[in-house]
């Protein structure tokens, strides 16, 4: 049995495949440029969501280092936090005197030396509160000598667990930054 293909067959299929090329040439080619375009905007789309969370992120972290920095802050503030401190950590300070206030740009910074009596213990828990301190306070400066005298006796040399509680003299510069307000100019 042979295969009969009629004119009208052979007519269909070359309708069909006119009308696919033309559908392929006219219709899928203009469109695939676009659905490429349409693809790379949502990539762009995709990666500028992604940037813009990551400054919000960002921006976040920046506003919660910004309460840190208070306003109206000043040398007596500076002086009785960290006054507040040194007691509740069982150290002693012999002098506090305010440092000159400097202005960078928004920010002012208020400095005040400290000298103080303290053992290492009680120093190592002091540094540790200033770094965790919920306003913006940094030791700028810090120099340890041992003590001769002063607040401890020989008595007081050794710990109930019997490790050596060794005087220590102690001198530091101890900064925080505060907003510039405009009457003041910043500075003092």
């Amino acid at each position: 049995m042979a295969l009969k293909i009629s004119k009208s067959n052979i007519a269909i299929v070359i309708i069909f495949l006119i009308a696919g090329f033309v559908g392929y040439a006219f219709i899928w080619l203009p469109s695939e440029g676009r659905l490429a375009a349409v693809k790379r905007s949502f990539e762009q789309v995709k990666e500028h969501n992604e940037l813009l969370a990551k400054a919000n992120k960002a921006y976040g972290k920046v506003s919660k280092l910004e309460q840190g920095f208070g306003t109206e802050r000043d040398e007596t503030w500076l002086m009785s936090e960290v006054h507040s401190m040194v007691s509740d950590v069982g150290m002693r300070i012999t002098s506090t005197n305010p440092q000159v206030s400097q202005k960078f740009g928004d920010y002012v910074r208020i400095a005040v030396r400290v000298e103080a009596e303290s053992t290492y213990h009680d120093l190592g828990q002091f540094v540790c509160d200033i770094e965790n301190s919920r306003d913006f306070l940094k030791i700028e400066e810090l120099s340890i000598s041992k003590e001769t005298g002063g607040i401890f006796d020989d008595s007081q040399a050794q710990t109930a667990q019997g490790a050596s509680k060794k005087p220590l003299r102690v001198s530091m510069s101890i900064v925080s930054y505060s907003k510039a307000s405009a009457d003041r100019g910043g500075v003092r």
